[in-house]
């Protein structure tokens, strides 16, 4: 080979090498497209437009880039239309075709400044604009008329979007762009409905902040993003694609239905609004107590919301956090992330009107010798506590009771004293709701030895309800109502318990010469899940002790690890013990109730902390719940309590909550976004 012939192959090598390098950096043919242009009634979390998404991909790439509070002219001064003509221009040559969704009208009605546009001349010359450039963009422009709202005068829907609608329509016809008259076809669906029908479509139920008659909930995202679909298919032949399966859309719950992530909306028959209407404190360090810490502002007199400027864990070292002064709220979904968890310490609410919300309390043993002493409960409401909320709290590893409703048995103990005076001088009017309360820590420090307990319903306490709580690996007390107790489970959830499950007991040594009064328990639609630790046989709710309960039992379900049905009764008192029938559940009003068929699938994901932010341990409990390996524990599992570290820090935006209910003013499906 000669020199000249060796210099020509190694040339041809490095081209080739060159060739090949640059092969990944040319831009390959992108697939067909949908970009979602419009306001609120189609944007992420408050319309149909991810819906539809759903239903188009992946046949077609989707992009929703509809924008809350936006009109055919905000849109384009923002510069999000410009954006999207950007996108549109750098598409490689040879790529499906782009179809643009326009849908406008509801911000371009009059009244909203830096918004509002003239029927007659500004909307539809907008319009046609956005109809031409996109076009020149390349793209296929698709006109969509705006979604009804869905207020009714009388038995009529309200129709005040018709001329906005039919200016599209126009537009449409002049500029021959295929048309969506999605206004028509929702119109025609909403009208049957009625208002309370329509009303199940809304973001949130009535009475709550967040409800209107525009914006749309789960349900209604899923009932007209079918409608557009079907509509889009018929209007555009190229995006009757194969669709990707979504649920049934009566299937979806609508938010009169769901289980919450955040507000505590059952608040059973307490009243209480907590500290709501009076001073917002901030709280500002992780320090157990001093100037800007939990305990300082839970000791301060007055109405007051507290608040967290800081996240992290707050270490009490082995004591005791005591809520006193009377109105409180302490709102835990407010911290940055990963939120508040007290450790080593329990928490003991004297008083009353107290709100507590999205907290974790986890006790644990912290390597202390067995039966040594100094057990605690999570948290216990204690003396003549009323009208106190506790939601959507995480409670593991307490050496007493995870999360109890106590008090003194007999009032101040006077011979003149009547049983209505013992139940007004322990707790009554308390709901606990929405939390999971699991893994109460059983061959710890208490000083009796085995000791995992879920929840203690004390003697006497009245007004109790337990609603939509998943227990999960508590060896008893899920939960256990003492002599004379009243109260109510609800669509509580109980997986793995070790020998018993939800039970009544009044004990004669602790009753001595005083009347034994007669309890009352209602449970409708609870679930129990045996699981590794569940001893065979084990019954729903189990009469031990002494004297009579009244029992009301509907909708409950009871199963083995196996699947097939256990017994929802077991009857082990001792012959003084007796169930009588209740013929008619006690309940506090309009709560709402829920098939217990439904609890594993839908409980899970609401209870609890911050479930949008859970924390590692939380996280770890609801995957052995779902693979059924959740165990009872005599000590907190790997990597047991978390550690004290350096707090994460943001301010508290007032503007960004509804300051009376401490709901974000966003939703709570897009509290992970509040700033």
């Amino acid at each position: 080979m000669t020199a000249a012939t060796g210099l020509r192959r190694a040339a041809r090598r490095a081209v080739a090498l060159l060739l090949a390098a640059a092969m990944p950096c040319l831009a390959q043919p992108a697939p067909p497209a949908a970009y979602l242009v419009g306001d609120s009634t189609m944007a992420t979390a408050t319309g149909y437009g991810d819906a539809l998404c759903a239903r188009l991909q992946p046949a077609l790439d989707c992009i929703n880039l509809a924008k809350g509070g936006r009109s055919t002219l905000s849109y384009r001064a923002e510069g999000l239309w410009e954006a999207l003509l950007a996108r549109l221009r750098a598409r490689p040559a040879g790529s499906g075709t782009a179809h643009v969704l326009v849908q406008f009208g509801h911000n371009d009605q009059p009244g909203k400044p830096g918004r509002s546009t003239d029927l007659d001349t500004e909307f539809p010359a907008n319009l046609a604009r956005y109809v031409a450039e996109a076009r020149a963009a390349g793209a296929q422009p698709v006109l969509v008329t705006p979604l009804t709202r869905r207020s009714f005068r009388g038995d009529r829907l309200d129709d005040n979007l018709g001329p906005w609608a039919a200016a599209v329509r126009r537009v449409a016809s002049a500029q021959r762009v295929p048309l969506v008259d999605l206004h028509a076809a929702s119109m025609a669906l909403v009208q049957p409905l009625g208002q309370a029908g329509a009303d199940d479509l809304a973001e949130a139920p009535p009475g709550d902040p967040r409800f209107d008659r525009t914006h749309l909930g789960h349900r209604g995202a899923c009932v007209f993003a079918e409608l557009v679909q079907r509509q889009l298919a018929r209007a555009v032949p190229a995006l009757d694609t194969p669709r990707t399966p979504q649920p049934d859309c009566a299937t979806v719950l609508p938010p009169s239905q769901r289980f919450s992530i955040g507000p505590a909306d059952m608040r059973g028959w307490t009243a209480t609004r907590g500290g709501a209407g009076g001073a917002i404190l901030r709280v500002t360090t992780l320090a157990a107590d001093g100037p800007g810490s939990l305990r300082a502002a839970i000791d301060t007199p007055g109405p007051r919301t507290i608040v967290f400027e800081v996240g992290g864990v707050i270490d009490l070292a082995g004591g005791t956090l005591e809520i006193r002064q009377p109105h409180l709220t302490i709102a835990g979904q407010t911290a940055p992330s990963p939120g508040i968890t007290l450790i080593r310490a329990e928490t003991v609410v004297r008083t009353h009107d107290v709100v507590l919300q999205h907290l974790r309390f986890r006790p644990g043993g912290w390597g202390r010798p067995r039966q040594g002493g100094g057990d605690q409960d999570g948290l216990s409401t204690a003396g003549g506590a009323r009208d106190v909320v506790v939601d959507h709290c995480s409670f593991s590893w307490g050496t007493d009771e995870n999360l109890s409703a106590s008090g003194p048995r007999f009032g101040a103990g006077r011979a003149d004293e009547t049983p209505d005076d013992w139940r007004r001088a322990t707790s009554h009017r308390i709901t606990f709701s929405h939390n999971l309360i699991y893994e109460g820590l059983s061959h710890s420090v208490h000083a009796k030895g085995e000791h995992s307990k879920g929840t203690l319903v004390h003697d006497n306490a009245t007004g109790v309800l337990l609603y939509g709580n998943v227990y999960v690996s508590n060896r008893e007390r899920n939960a256990l109502f003492k002599g004379g107790a009243r109260g109510a489970m609800v669509n509580n959830l109980i997986v793995n318990p070790g020998r018993l499950a939800v039970h009544y007991n009044l004990w004669p040594q602790e009753w001595g010469d005083k009347p034994w009064q007669t309890g009352r328990l209602s449970l409708v639609g609870n679930l129990l899940r045996h699981g590794p630790d569940t001893e065979p046989g084990t019954a729903l709710f189990t009469l031990r002790g002494a004297g009579p309960v009244e029992l009301h039992l509907h909708d409950n379900l009871a199963f083995d690890r196996q699947g097939a049905p256990v017994p929802l009764v077991a009857l082990a008192g001792t012959g003084q013990a007796a169930v009588l029938p209740l013929p008619e559940a006690d309940l506090p009003p309009g709560l709402r109730i829920r098939p217990a068929a439904v609890l594993a699938g839908e409980l899970p994901g609401a209870v609890g902390a911050r479930p949008w932010d859970r924390d590692d341990t939380d996280r770890r409990l609801l995957a052995d719940l779902a693979a059924g390996r959740a165990r009872i524990v005599d000590a907190e599992p790997p990597p047991g309590l978390p550690p004290v570290a350096p707090p994460t820090r943001r301010a508290f935006d007032p503007e960004a909550w509804h300051i009376d209910t401490m709901s974000p003013r966003l939703g709570w499906a897009r509290i992970g976004l509040v700033p």
